[in-house]
């Protein structure tokens, strides 16, 4: 068995997901999309102020 592999007891595991771990769903989901969607415009927006290759001339 390898240094990274630890045993674990499941009830503690359980009790994490069960009371502790809170799952953003839809809220980190849309950050995702935002994200992407913020990253798009830029890049649309870059390519729409560079140059192109007929303006080089």
């Amino acid at each position: 068995m390898s240094k990274n592999k630890k045993n674990f007891d499941m009830a503690v595991v359980n009790t994490f997901f069960e009371h502790d771990y809170h799952d953003r769903g839809m809220v980190k989901w849309q950050g995702f999309y935002l994200s992407d969607h913020t990253a798009a415009l830029k890049k649309m927006a870059k390519d729409r102020h560079s140059p192109s290759p007929i303006e080089k001339k």
